[in-house]
């Protein structure tokens, strides 16, 4: 991987190099010809956090997610892939995903508390659809969540777009709950999300962050 990036101009005078995101540089080109230099070293393990190595199959979306600024890590250099991932997670990443800010709007659930760092991605989540709460009148900040319901978010956050087939090729295709069937039926055609171990489904397991990373970038990538 690139580790430095000189530019010289003809005088031996090195020019000011901008860097400009995705591996992109720029500089002002002087009159006369320019000597570039790159140096390049050997890339290693691990990314932007320690506990994501190169070799993860998820190591690409974790590292697209946090630059997009859609995934933030758990605190130091930290991502924490296998950790499950909770309601209150789903809806700040949402917020992220479509870079809104809070409207204003009441708050309507007894266990969402003024002023924490979900607050405002919650009730602008649950002002736009993309997330309801329970019938108790709470919204579960804390619940961990499935990965049928990140289908469900997932495909309420694209416009609930019309869907045919079914999703007989999974062995465990019975077990997704109706509510869910439209979202894991297009979720599963746009690629978004794919089968365990097995050819299932596992539309009532809890999902992992790197999952969630996985599925938000084929979702935005699709």
């Amino acid at each position: 991987e690139l580790g430095d990036l000189t530019v010289v101009g003809r005088n031996g005078d090195e020019i000011d190099v901008k860097y400009e995101g995705d591996n992109q540089y720029s500089f002002r080109m002087p009159v006369g010809g320019v000597t570039i230099r790159a140096e390049f070293t050997p890339r290693g393990q691990y990314g932007s956090f320690g506990d994501v190595a190169r070799s993860d199959y998820f190591f690409d979306a974790v590292e697209w997610a946090a630059e997009q600024g859609i995934m933030d890590g758990v605190g130091g250099s930290s991502f924490a892939p296998a950790d499950t991932l909770t309601r209150a997670m789903m809806a700040k990443i949402l917020m992220n995903m479509a870079d809104a800010s809070y409207t204003g709007s009441e708050n309507p659930f007894s266990d969402v508390e003024s002023g924490a760092w979900y607050t405002d991605a919650v009730i602008w989540a649950h002002k736009e659809g993309y997330i309801t709460g329970y019938d108790n009148g709470s919204f579960g900040t804390n619940d961990n969540i499935t990965r049928e319901q990140i289908a469900v978010m997932l495909y309420r956050f694209a416009g609930s777009p019309e869907v045919t087939g079914s999703l007989s090729g999974y062995a465990d295709s019975a077990d997704v709950s109706e509510y869910a069937e439209k979202a894991m039926l297009w979720a599963s055609q746009q690629g978004i999300i794919g089968g365990r171990d097995g050819g299932k489904l596992a539309p009532s397991e809890n999902a992992s962050r790197s999952e969630c990373a996985a599925m938000i970038e084929r979702f935005i990538s699709r």
